[in-house]
């Protein structure tokens, strides 16, 4: 994407292609918050989800219980991210 911009911008001068790899930054950067708040157990979503809970319960989640839904939640994505990986190698050698 970024070659694709810079090449896209290139011909209204640097000032236009600093500012549009400056909103590419930025673009990225308020996916990636949006993509942390979400209810994802081992994500800060997730923490909110128990803060939520504990609330609504007016005691705390067993610690060991919540340290156990976070384990599985960061090995679904460990293996999301390996699967993502994957296929992003092997187009790259395939295409």
């Amino acid at each position: 994407m970024i070659d694709s911009t810079v090449e896209m911008t290139r011909p209204y001068g640097l000032a236009i292609v600093l500012l549009e790899l400056a909103n590419l930054t930025v673009m990225l950067s308020a996916n990636l918050g949006v993509m942390n708040l979400l209810p994802i157990p081992a994500l800060d979503g997730g923490r909110l989800v128990f803060l939520l809970i504990e609330a609504l319960r007016g005691k705390p989640v067993d610690p060991e219980k919540e340290g156990m839904v976070h384990l599985t939640g960061m090995a679904l994505l460990m293996t999301l991210m390996v699967f993502i990986l994957f296929n992003d190698i092997s187009n790259l050698f395939l295409s």
